[in-house]
């Protein structure tokens, strides 16, 4: 049973629950390991009160921090990148293009939600609550790839927890490319835990492998998208982060090292999609 943090978090037996339930839910054929991981890291996760600001990061040795405000900017970001996506799409297919309006209403809701004293107020423009899977295909689908981005981001944070406990976490005074290796060895662990068996679960459920691979393959980089913007309009590296376009590019190794899949295709549009509104959004191109 998970105990109060403090008065401004929490980390009761239902917040427990709901993170095992979230990286099960993604990725079945893990349980066993996910167990395992909970058990031998202790892993603790805190939800904190929205006045903290945006806020997903790792504690000190076992404990996952995060605020409402963090998930409902990710939910919101990959619904705008799957909205990126079929606007670019609209431009390439020579018909009607679609109206732009509704990707710059998005992501200037993903934009208020990160900035307002209360996010959870904000309303949602018509899209379903955070870890809803409505039955409508027009939101079905950017809902899932909204909750792969946030077990990416969630797996990213325990990877920093196992850096401490495993002693080869960065400390202050270290120098910056140490700081941002670390960063990046954390996208890859969020990445392959989620891809790596993805074998496993396609043939325990009688799935299409590929099918399953570039689903979870987009929702991660959905997640990497969903830092554009969290860190709007700085996106530049720091003393203690890689550049986005610098994560997207690993990511790009990762995900697609045999060349140009689908997952790369839809993102790379709705990347282009993304910089009809924010010119200046980092791409594959991008510069450190």
């Amino acid at each position: 049973m998970g105990v109060k943090c403090s008065t401004n978090k929490r980390s009761d037996a239902e917040i427990q629950q709901a993170a095992k339930a979230l990286f099960l839910g993604l990725a079945p054929e893990r349980k066993g390991e996910l167990e395992r991981l909970w058990d031998y890291y202790q892993l603790q996760f805190c939800l904190f009160t929205d006045d903290e600001g945006v806020m997903l990061e790792g504690g000190a040795y076992r404990y996952v921090h995060f605020s409402q405000r963090a998930l409902r900017v990710i939910w919101v970001s990959a619904f705008a990148a799957w909205e990126a996506y079929a606007y670019a799409q609209s431009a390439f297919d020579g018909g009607e293009l679609r109206d732009v309006r509704r990707l710059e209403d998005l992501l200037s809701l993903a934009l208020e939600i990160r900035e307002a004293s209360d996010p959870e107020s904000v309303p949602l423009c018509g899209l379903p609550e955070p870890g809803t899977l409505p039955s409508d295909p027009q939101f079905r689908v950017p809902a899932e790839l909204a909750m792969f981005a946030t077990g990416w981001a969630m797996l990213h944070e325990v990877r920093h927890l196992k850096h401490q406990q495993e002693g080869t976490s960065t400390a202050e005074g270290d120098s910056p490319d140490l700081a941002r290796a670390e960063e990046l060895s954390c996208d890859r662990f969020a990445a392959e835990y989620l891809i790596e068996k993805v074998t496993d679960y396609a043939q325990a459920h009688s799935a299409n492998e590929a099918k399953v691979r570039t689903k979870r393959a987009l929702g991660i980089y959905f997640g990497v998208v969903s830092l554009i913007v969290l860190a709007h309009p700085n996106w530049g590296q720091t003393q203690s982060h890689p550049s986005v376009a610098g994560r997207l590019r690993a990511m790009r190794c990762l995900l697609s090292a045999d060349g140009l899949d689908e997952a790369l295709c839809i993102v790379g549009l709705s990347l282009t999609g993304l910089k009809q509104v924010w010119p200046n959004a980092p791409d594959f191109l991008g510069h450190p």
